[in-house]
């Protein structure tokens, strides 16, 4: 179809500054444009004219008429050959949906890939009926996840800018569903070690830092390209305060953060300041979640924690595939260290705050064993004397820590140093994996136990 062409009408779109549009084609797809329903039926006719000419057969039937803005009275059906052209609301071009009767023309879109990033979900844990329930590794599902479900949620996204909290929600909802599946938390746990335990970028950071990447790419283009000359018709419309691309793309970036701002000249900006916006998006996205895990009570975990580099130093990396993810194979003691770093733990500290009228306060979360301090899970694990099936449990382990890594857990530990031996004992490459299955152990014996609750709590919760 290269040498399609329409007669010159005075009502064609003027996408560009004085370049109007007609017509628009991808591969054997085409696009007739025309403010004017009297000039979009010349063009249909002489589309119909041309395609005999050259032995090409348009299809009213695979043709759809859509109307972008006020639509007008008595708006006449078009036809071509003769027969009519459906109107609709809504439709999918060359991959991307279209709702020509919403404000946002993309709301349908963001619709399409939330259900197909759901169905490849589906498609990818479907294997669990083969390998059983919950024994999906981590690492697998990680690859899974960026070749079937990823490729859908960023699809799109560097034309249309998320400006849209609704319609961007339909997407975290099905990342933020995935990667609870995957590791195995509930539906309702916390959100930011989702991302921080994985690897993986909260999607609405992600998508921003792909449109940032197509900025990049316009404005490496010569200056002959029509995608050129869109973007800066676009800065021109954005300092002539229009809604554009581009403005959107401003109004996205600020809400995600007011320290994320393009360039204040437009005009002038370089691929370079853009580089290094995209970078600040990542930096901007770690310092979030590394807020999250510091405020939040059921992460007190994960705080401070520090990565081991090859060279014995250690470092602080906000996001990546941790080590208890993949060096520790059990799915069932995985999932006992996930569920500790998660808060969802079988441990009073947690359980006794998940009663929605009223919660037990903190300090009242007493051990259903010794009854004298706060059950946590470094109590449970290092501090309780009261049960003795705990206590050989426990004598094993400092037996196999003293052996391995020549480490001295002492007996009678406070609140403090019982915090300090667990975390060096959970974030130790070489430990993890005995770790992981102490704690699973000791979590199916105490959660056999029911926990304890003071004769006043229940009373006050009558």
């Amino acid at each position: 179809m290269a040498d399609f062409t329409l007669p010159d009408n005075p009502k064609d779109a003027l996408l560009i500054p004085n370049v109007r549009v007609s017509h628009l084609e991808h591969a054997d797809d085409s696009v007739l444009l025309c403010k004017d329903p009297v000039g979009l039926q010349k063009h249909l006719d002489s589309a119909w004219v041309w395609g005999g000419d050259v032995r090409l057969q348009f299809h009213a039937l695979k043709s759809v008429g859509m109307v972008f803005g006020p639509i007008p009275n008595n708006l006449q059906p078009f036809t071509l050959g003769g027969a009519s052209i459906p109107f609709k609301q809504s439709h999918c071009y060359i991959g991307v949906v279209f709702r020509s009767t919403s404000r946002n023309y993309f709301v349908d879109h963001y619709k399409k890939k939330a259900e197909s990033a759901r169905f490849a979900s589906r498609q990818v844990f479907s294997i669990e009926s083969m390998i059983g329930a919950k024994r999906l590794p981590p690492k697998i599902g990680c690859t899974f996840y960026t070749a079937l479900v990823d490729c859908h949620l960023i699809h799109g996204c560097e034309i249309m800018p998320d400006v849209d909290n609704v319609a961007l929600y339909k997407l975290q909802k099905v990342q933020r569903a995935f990667l609870r599946r995957l590791l195995c938390i509930g539906f309702n746990s916390v959100l930011a070690p989702l991302f921080t335990e994985i690897g993986v970028l909260p999607i609405e950071y992600r998508r921003i830092t792909l449109c940032l990447r197509y900025l990049e790419y316009l404005l490496e283009l010569p200056e002959n390209r029509f995608a050129y000359m869109a973007l800066q018709a676009n800065i021109d419309m954005v300092y002539a305060s229009q809604p554009c691309w581009l403005q959107d793309l401003r109004l996205a970036l600020n809400k995600l953060s007011p320290q994320l701002q393009l360039p204040r000249n437009l005009r002038s900006m370089q691929v370079g300041e853009i580089d290094e916006l995209r970078k600040q998006v990542s930096k901007v996205a770690d310092e979030y979640l590394n807020s999250e895990i510091q405020k939040l009570s059921q992460t007190y975990l994960l705080c401070n924690r520090l990565e081991p580099l090859e060279d014995g130093k250690f470092t602080r990396k906000t996001r990546m595939l941790r080590h208890y993810v993949v060096l520790v194979e059990n799915a069932d003691y995985r999932r006992a260290i996930t569920a500790l770093f998660f808060g969802r733990h079988v441990f009073a500290i947690a359980r006794l705050g998940w009663m929605k009228d009223n919660p037990i306060q903190r300090e009242r979360r007493l051990c259903r064993f010794c009854k004298v301090v706060i059950e946590t899970p470094e109590h449970a694990a290092l501090q309780c004397q009261a049960d003795l099936y705990t206590v050989n449990l426990r004598n094993n382990l400092r037996e196999a820590v003293r052996a391995g890594n020549k480490w001295e857990i002492p007996i009678n530990l406070t609140n403090q140093s019982s915090l300090y031996w667990f975390k060096k004992i959970l974030f130790n490459w070489d430990l993890i994996g005995l770790c992981a299955k102490y704690m699973y152990e000791i979590s199916v014996h105490w959660a056999k136990t029911k926990m304890f609750i003071a004769a006043e709590e229940i009373t006050g919760n009558q």
